[in-house]
């Protein structure tokens, strides 16, 4: 495989004391210590034809798809990447501070935003002023899981696949690593972490090594701990997550498969999502529903606040019901396919995917996060969380059963395209 590729990062910690943000609504949550690093961390890639890929992993919950994209905007004037060619993916941490609005969860500090701006250009010039010849392999495969299908409270569907992409320079290895698993293992803590993916890059980083890792689909996956006590995971658990990953890593990489070809090529859609308006007074039922079934001055806080906001809203959402300007995004590295969505996602469309389309990296948080995106089945039980009761933190109105049918449709639409003729960027 003729490519180029180089690794840069950079420290992202939040100035403390700092808001957290997750896990629940008001709870005024705070870090007052650093139980390990958030960073950001970046890999370039070129190849022989001259194409350029930016892939770029915040160790944080999630971005707008509105910020995602004026951050992609910027490095691609200053460093010359076509915009749809820089893959920018959050981890999905839930003891970092708030990045993206998310009603009674804390309000991004505007001082912090930018200063992540900055700090990813630096991380991204050194990941290509260091970039050098390397070989290209990859492997997917199962491995015993650290979590469960927290949305059915079973230890099944989830996806068990860790997808690894090693690049082999002369002096270093770096690493992209595909893995489906919320990372909330400590519970309402108040240190900020990385959880268990931090963790699983500083084994890489302690043997020399570089690396970076993209959030899968995991949007009904938990850490294990969960289901034994919610809540009840410490730095131990943290570290044993992060660790077994990490030994299956070592342990798989010697099957890794050669890349065929070198190429590298983008492929970026973007798409609409219809929601499920409601009139003022389904509106005012929903939220006599809620307030009796939640009780507290907290969650009356918030469902008056959500419902007075659906009120503004829904004059102009009921000509055009729907959340516009949602991207797909695709990367391409051989014959790696990295498929991108831009939020909390079912693992059961991975798993489609990838039987239809591998190999492939399904990547959750990827160029923003508009909430969940779950499965058509899902929406049949009316008090699914992920369905029905995030979207009052997120957009105010749920989406569309639909949702599934459209992001895969779609998708499979851009793959089997790439497939025919190889769309390849510049």
């Amino acid at each position: 495989m003729e490519i180029d590729a180089g690794y840069g990062d950079n420290i992202i910690n939040p100035k403390l004391p700092c808001y957290l943000t997750g896990y629940g609504i008001y709870l005024e949550r705070k870090a007052y210590s650093i139980m390990d690093d958030l960073k950001v961390r970046a890999v370039f890639l070129k190849d022989k034809d001259g194409n350029k890929i930016l892939i770029i992993s915040f160790d944080l919950i999630g971005f707008s798809v509105d910020f995602s994209d004026i951050l992609r905007k910027s490095i691609s004037s200053k460093f010359k990447i076509p915009f749809q060619n820089i893959f920018i993916s959050c981890t999905h941490t839930h003891s970092g501070p708030p990045t993206l609005e998310l009603r009674g969860m804390g309000k991004p500090d505007i001082s912090y935003m930018k200063s992540l701006k900055e700090k990813t250009e630096i991380a991204v010039e050194k990941a290509i002023s260091e970039s050098g010849k390397a070989d290209g392999k990859w492997i997917i495969e199962e491995i015993e899981p650290i979590g469960f299908n927290r949305a059915k409270k079973s230890l099944e569907p989830v996806d068990t696949h860790l997808g690894i992409i090693i690049f082999q320079k002369n002096t270093e290895k770096i690493y992209i690593i595909n893995y489906s698993c919320h990372p909330v293992t400590l519970g309402i803590n108040h240190e900020i972490s990385a959880d268990f993916p931090g963790k699983l890059i500083r084994e890489i980083e302690n043997k020399g090594d570089r690396g970076i890792f993209l959030q899968g689909f995991c949007g009904d996956i938990d850490p294990f701990i969960n289901k034994v006590k919610w809540g009840s995971g410490t730095e131990d658990d943290v570290n044993f997550y992060g660790r077994h990953i990490f030994m299956r890593l070592l342990k798989l990489e010697k099957e890794g498969i050669p890349f065929k070809n070198s190429s590298i090529s983008s492929i970026e859609k973007r798409i609409r999502i219809p929601l499920q308006i409601k009139s003022e007074k389904e509106l005012e039922d929903e939220k006599n529903y809620f307030l009796n079934l939640y009780k507290g001055e907290k969650y009356t806080r918030f469902f008056e606040e959500w419902f007075e906001e659906s009120l503004r809203k829904i004059s102009g959402l009921k000509e055009n019901p729907y959340l516009e300007n949602v991207p797909i995004n695709v990367i391409n590295i051989g014959e790696m396919k990295l498929v991108g969505y831009p939020g909390e996602v079912f693992c059961e469309m991975g798993l489609s995917l990838r039987e239809k389309f591998s190999p492939l990296f399904p990547c959750g948080y990827a160029n923003g996060n508009i909430g969940y995106i779950p499965t058509k089945k899902a929406y049949m039980n009316k008090k699914d969380y992920a369905c029905y009761f995030a979207p009052l933190f997120y957009n105010c109105f749920p989406f569309s059963p639909e949702i599934e049918d459209i992001f895969l449709k779609e998708t499979e639409s851009i793959l089997k395209k790439g497939e025919e003729d190889g769309k390849t960027c510049n």
